[in-house]
């Protein structure tokens, strides 16, 4: 099932307003390690979405990955306690839950691609229930095989199995990657990265928080409807002399609907029909005209494709 857009979503400083908590522990880690101190223009034009090694490497040079390793533990393991500590509680920014809602209305599929090491991805999900929104296995996160985030939202792409992304990024790294892939972007606006926005021609729109994104921006996020593609067999209704399908997937599962009208068509020939449930399988119903029109009877394999009405 392939669609047209994949929306994702950078995660720290962009579904979680956390620059400080960053900033704060990346400038304990520079005077550990005798870099020049981490201020909030220093993380915002440098530091900000670069996996961990990378920043390391710019405070400390020809180390080995062992060192940087251990390093960037460090550092995430006084991070994810900050975020643990936070009063009032942590939360996703403003307007992420809804959006996160709308998309899957829309058909529209998403994940998220960061900076962040394992385990504060996995943290991030527990802590802030993550898998409600997007497939935790479809988070794309610094395994360390990624330089920058160019690789890292190819990868989101494949996963995704869309043909065009749009992009929510906060940092100037991620929006330049962003850039490279050739993704429509929408930014967390910051009066630091202004002077820089006009060399991206693919940032679309500058938001605060995701409070109305669909409603001022809906043009970016069309419905996508449904599709599939499958070979099955066609099987006999004896008592009415009429034949089916039965469809490879559960469609409450990927809709939230126990019926779909769709437009459809097998071995070529169209028709529209509805996609209904049937004992613990969901199935479409092949007319007799059309099997003679394909000339395929009960048994034969045919090529279906269903779309979305």
């Amino acid at each position: 099932m392939m669609t047209k857009l994949g929306v994702v979503f950078d995660f720290n400083g962009t579904l979680f307003f956390d620059t400080p908590l960053h900033i704060v522990a990346w400038d304990a880690i520079a005077k550990e390690l005798g870099a020049a101190p981490v201020d909030l223009h220093q993380m915002e034009t440098v530091y900000s979405g670069l996996p961990n090694k990378e920043i390391l490497r710019l405070m400390r040079p020809h180390e080995n990955d062992a060192f940087y390793d251990e390093w960037s533990k460090r550092k995430e393991a006084a991070y994810r306690e900050a975020v643990r500590h936070m009063k009032p509680k942590a939360r996703l920014t403003k307007g992420a839950i809804e959006l996160f809602t709308q998309l899957k209305k829309l058909h529209i599929p998403s994940t998220i691609a960061s900076a962040s090491i394992k385990e504060n991805i996995d943290f991030f999900v527990e802590f802030f229930g993550l898998a409600k929104y997007v497939d935790p296995t479809q988070i794309v996160y610094d395994d360390g095989t990624y330089e920058n985030k160019i690789g890292m939202f190819q990868e989101a792409k494949r996963r995704l199995q869309v043909e065009n992304l749009l992009i929510f990024e906060d940092s100037l790294s991620g929006i330049r990657s962003g850039q490279a892939v050739n993704a429509q972007l929408i930014v967390i606006a910051s009066k630091t990265l202004q002077e820089h926005y006009r060399e991206f021609p693919n940032i679309v729109a500058q938001i605060q928080d995701f409070s109305h994104v669909l409603e001022d921006y809906a043009e970016y996020f069309p419905f996508q409807p449904l599709t599939f593609d499958f070979d099955a067999q066609l099987k006999r209704v004896e008592e009415v002399d009429g034949a089916y399908v039965e469809c490879p997937f559960d469609l409450k599962e990927v809709s939230g609907k126990g019926r779909m009208k769709v437009k459809a068509t097998f071995d070529g020939y169209p028709y529209e029909g509805s996609i209904v449930h049937m004992g613990e399988v969901y199935c479409i119903g092949v007319r007799k005209e059309i099997r003679q029109a394909i000339q395929k009877q009960p048994g034969d394999i045919i090529h279906v494709h269903l779309e979305e009405q």
